[in-house]
């Protein structure tokens, strides 16, 4: 396998996990759970947002600042504002 190859199978990884966690939030949503939801979409985003740190840079932060982590992928600010409202 090249370096390559393995960089697009962990980017896929993190991105089929935080699908996963969309799909959590989801049903948590429709039966009133809003503190798992609330979890759960934080999950996902920090997972996506991996995702695509290691789509640009090749490497991942161990951090769950959200914040952080779209700053660092260069976010818009409003998508910023959403992170800083979840995280």
């Amino acid at each position: 396998r090249t370096y390559l190859s393995i960089m697009k199978t962990e980017i896929d990884r993190w991105w089929s996990t935080a699908n996963n966690d969309v799909e959590k939030a989801e049903i948590l949503f429709r039966n009133g759970k809003y503190d798992g939801t609330t979890f759960f979409c934080q999950q996902a985003v920090e997972k996506g947002l991996k995702a695509l740190q290691i789509k640009q840079k090749n490497r991942f932060e161990k951090i769950h600042d959200l914040v952080k982590l779209g700053e660092d992928v260069g976010l818009p600010e409003k998508f910023l504002r959403c992170c800083k409202e979840l995280t």
